[in-house]
């Protein structure tokens, strides 16, 4: 899997007080999240939720609460998304 623009930050369970049964790596990209398995497999991949950095600030209760930089530098919007799925939470 390419990564849109460049890596973020890689996010593991231990970092939120979580299992690996919640999830197994979030991995943000400057406009995307992914989630994969340990060995790999691409779980998921949410798009479009920022133009240049994505930040997850918790995990917890199945939703992913992170920021996007949409107009450099320093505005960053939250958002949030399911930790299952990658759908966008309104």
């Amino acid at each position: 899997m390419k990564l849109d623009g460049y890596f973020g930050c890689l996010y593991t369970p231990d970092e939120f007080g979580l299992s690996n049964d919640d999830f197994e790596l979030v991995v943000a990209s400057a406009t995307e999240l992914f989630s994969f398995s340990a060995d790999g497999i691409l779980h998921w991949h949410s798009r479009h939720l920022a133009v240049d950095g994505v930040q997850v600030k918790n995990i917890k209760q199945g939703t992913i609460f992170a920021s996007g930089e949409w107009n450099p530098p320093g505005d960053w919007r939250p958002f949030a998304v399911g930790l299952a799925n990658g759908q966008l939470m309104e």
